[in-house]
């Protein structure tokens, strides 16, 4: 069991935080997901910046890129339901009476997300460690930039 903001969630320890969050009704696509993180990291920002805590612009261009490319490989995923554009080709297909077992959508998939989720996560650290500097991060709330 977890505590958390005055809630209990209780989940199996093998449950990751994306199948969670897939799995609650609020984010039920990658969309909601997207929406809940972007607040999740925002909040992150505005709880070290009430510590008087600074977050270098290589941890916090990180977390956002990372995030990226997590809610849009979970879109793409092994599961048709993971994203609308997932869900509507299904529909779609089914209307054609073309169907599309899940472990082969899944077979099919898991070459592709392999080998784009390594290219993608190189180039993450390649943006962050080659781009990004240690200097606080200074939110555009803050400064009025969005860099």
């Amino acid at each position: 069991m977890h505590a958390c903001t005055g809630c209990v969630l209780v989940f199996p320890p093998r449950l990751r935080l994306t199948d969670l969050l897939k799995r609650a009704q609020f984010s039920g696509t990658n969309i909601g997901t997207t929406i809940l993180l972007s607040r999740v990291i925002q909040t992150w920002v505005r709880i070290h910046e009430a510590n008087g805590t600074s977050i270098t612009n290589r941890t916090f261009w990180a977390t956002v890129y990372a995030m990226a490319i997590g809610v849009n490989y979970g879109a793409f995923s092994t599961a048709f339901s993971a994203s609308l554009a997932g869900l509507l080709w299904r529909d779609i297909l089914a209307r054609k009476h073309i169907h599309v077992r899940r472990l082969e959508f899944a077979r099919v998939n898991l070459p592709i997300i392999a080998i784009s989720m390594t290219v993608g996560c190189a180039v993450l650290v390649g943006e962050v460690y080659i781009i990004r500097d240690k200097a606080p991060y200074k939110p555009s709330w803050e400064s009025g930039d969005v860099s």
